[in-house]
């Protein structure tokens, strides 16, 4: 679903991937100009993934408030499940522990 100019109101998780998947289920969206209010949690991957189960969401110029836990993580997964959003343009409040990892 492309949407635009409209507001996103999610519980639950979303997964965003940047890199090559392999046998990905699961539904994304694709949202620009809008704000999103999501509680959960969140995880930023950059990589490859295989086996990755999960919806997505990609937003551009927009607001997030974000009530949880947040994992940045940069390098490649095997097998991957669980939730993330990546956001551009915007402002991020957040509430919550977070974790930065590299690989």
């Amino acid at each position: 679903m492309n949407q635009k100019g409209s507001s996103l109101n999610q519980k639950g998780s979303s997964l965003n991937q940047k890199g090559s998947s392999l046998n990905q289920k699961g539904s994304s969206l694709n949202q620009k100009g809008s704000s999103l209010n999501q509680k959960g949690s969140s995880l930023n991957q950059k990589g490859s993934s295989l086996n990755q189960k999960g919806s997505s969401l990609n937003q551009k110029g927009s607001s997030l408030n974000q009530k949880g836990s947040s994992l940045n993580q940069k390098g490649s997964s095997l097998n991957q499940k669980g939730s993330s959003l990546n956001q551009k343009e915007s402002s991020l409040n957040q509430k919550g522990s977070s974790l930065n990892q590299k690989n």
